[in-house]
């Protein structure tokens, strides 16, 4: 979270954590999130624009269940702690708190129950009647899991020890500059969720098949705006700004490349010889990637849909020998692959031409005396060059005004067999 410098990890024994990087012990967290129902699989982050009223920071986690939490936290010093006592590396800053509300909530299980009216204690600290027997032992059978003999349990022995029905000690909250949104948008795992500001939704994928847009307000359904051509499972998708669309994979052997606006399908991209597990991006070399749950990831060019490369990762991971997402990090130019560790694989792109003139070259000469290759263009610039290092050693401008300078083919030197090839364009000198 680049706003409140913390780091998010949800982890499969429900519960969400918060480590403030700020701090120089990250490794405790400042917030944990610890009563929920399903198994959070994916999370998202944006933050919000400075000007956007009543929202700082915002959260998404979909879970096992289909179930999305949207969390807007409304202010930088945010706090959020959900907990119970005997839970496994509970917050310290809240340690004192967490033991007197478990104390106070044993004692309130602990108090006398009321006696019925008519009804008199007997020897041994039992009831005259069927009412009290039937007291006795749901408080013993129930509640101690032991036998309602007084003899064997000195605890018994009187009626200030008799247990209501015992209550479940649940957990504690302490929110602070927080809203929570929990909608059920999907009717199986939800594999990955998404807001994009561009599109001002968020895009949820889930093993049911479908791909739902949402409201970013209250997570409902946009009107007819459900993706539905997948067969199977959706595991991953992934949004283009720049070309305005969305590729989707799943357990399909194929990719649907589709248009978000009118969710009409653009392409299917077949090549794969197992289900696609993950989808990324390089926008800027116009590559779609995408990773096999065989290890093979392909790159697609999103201009003619045809499949340009093809990467075998022939690394045997343990326990389980697959790849389990991708991604392209622009920065570095790397496409990071991701098991139990993370691979890094340098992306080669092909050098760009680099010229020497800004305008077609008219002639090129070696000057035998200064071991030199002098070169003009159409733009009336001569330049001179260093045979040896081929280095621009000088530059003149505006050499003959706006004239066109003489064209020569090509020159050979008697010294240096070299043979300067120039550009084809010849310029009209009648205009």
């Amino acid at each position: 979270m680049t706003l409140s410098k913390r780091l998010v990890a949800a982890s499969a024994n429900r519960m969400i954590s918060f480590y403030d990087l700020n701090q120089t012990n990250y490794y405790t967290p400042v917030s944990r999130i610890e009563n929920l129902v399903g198994v959070p699989l994916c999370v998202e982050y944006y933050p919000w624009p400075k000007n956007k009223e009543g929202r700082y920071e915002t959260l998404l986690v979909g879970d096992d269940l289909g179930i999305c939490h949207l969390y807007n936290f409304t202010e930088p010093e945010w706090h959020y702690c959900e907990y119970k006592y005997g839970s496994k590396n509970c917050n310290e800053c809240h340690l004192k708190l967490i033991k007197e509300n478990y104390e106070k909530k044993l004692e309130d299980q602990m108090k006398p129950a009321p006696v019925a009216k008519g009804k008199t204690l007997k020897a041994g600290g039992t009831l005259s009647g069927t009412a009290g027997k039937s007291a006795l032992q749901t408080a013993g059978e129930g509640i101690l899991g032991g036998t309602t003999k007084s003899e064997k349990d000195p605890k018994r022995e009187t009626l200030g020890h008799t247990l209501h029905k015992k209550k479940a000690i649940g957990y504690d909250k302490i929110e602070k500059g927080i809203q929570i949104i929990e909608k059920q948008i999907h009717k199986g795992w939800i594999t990955k969720i998404k807001f994009y500001p561009d599109l001002n939704y968020i895009v949820s994928s889930s093993l049911d098949g479908f791909i739902h847009i949402h409201d970013i307000e209250d997570l409902g359904y946009k009107d007819n705006k459900t993706f539905n051509l997948h067969q199977k499972g959706v595991n991953s998708f992934v949004y283009s700004s720049k070309h305005r669309f969305i590729a989707s994979c799943g357990e399909e052997r194929h990719i649907i490349m589709w248009d978000p606006f009118t969710l009409g399908a653009l392409s299917h991209l077949y090549g794969h010889n197992t289900s696609v597990q993950d989808l990324t991006l390089n926008e800027d070399r116009y590559h779609l990637i995408s990773l096999g749950t065989d290890k093979v990831v392909k790159i697609w060019d999103i201009r003619t849909y045809a499949c340009i490369q093809t990467i075998f990762d022939k690394i045997c991971y343990r326990p389980e020998d697959r790849l389990t997402s991708i991604i392209f990090d622009r920065t570095t130019n790397n496409i990071l692959a991701c098991s139990r560790k993370i691979n890094l694989w340098f992306f080669k792109t092909q050098e760009e031409i680099k010229t020497s003139h800004e305008y077609p070259i008219s002639f090129a000469l070696y000057n035998t005396e200064f071991e030199a290759v002098v070169s003009g263009d159409d733009g009336s610039f001569i330049s001179v060059w260093d045979i040896e290092t081929g280095k621009l050693m000088s530059k003149f401008g505006d050499a003959h005004g706006v004239s066109y300078l003489p064209f020569l083919s090509s020159i050979e030197s008697q010294n240096h067999s070299r043979l300067l090839r120039l550009n084809e364009k010849t310029p009209d000198h009648n205009r």
